[in-house]
């Protein structure tokens, strides 16, 4: 009987410190909107950017090139462009050296071509950004 006492104490202390969970909710806007037209916008330019990259058996990836440079891991640059996700946001950096007056970014094209190899496939994904300042 007191064996069993000391494992019902045992058992509420474990089980008293299981079952939490906290939720964190933030009242900010992850984007913020605004009424402009086309009107307001005044055209700078447009770039295009590409890297290219091996995967092999669906998980491993391994990036060659970013704008036709070689990659190189030790030295990332990587631009938050909205509208652009994934692998691609490495090679954004482009846009922002080339424009960085610029305040409003569109993605007009985005490619992605994939070559099947044994075990892996070799892909290549571009896009074309334009470049806006407010008047």
């Amino acid at each position: 009987m007191r064996f069993f006492k000391y494992i019902m104490i045992l058992a509420a202390f474990v089980l008293s410190s299981c079952g939490t969970q906290t939720v964190m909710k933030s009242y900010r806007t992850d984007d913020t909107r605004l009424e402009i037209r086309m009107s307001d916008l005044q055209y700078l330019g447009e770039v295009e950017v590409e890297i290219s990259y091996r995967t092999y058996l669906g998980f491993i990836k391994c990036i060659d090139a970013v704008n036709g440079e070689d990659y190189d891991s030790t030295n990332k640059k990587i631009a938050d462009i909205g509208g652009v996700r994934g692998n691609l946001k490495k090679a954004c950096y482009k846009v922002v050296e080339k424009y960085p007056e610029a305040r409003y970014y569109q993605v007009v094209r985005r490619t992605k071509t994939s070559d099947r190899m044994f075990l892996g496939s070799h892909v290549t994904e571009t896009a074309l950004i334009r470049a806006y300042t407010i008047r």
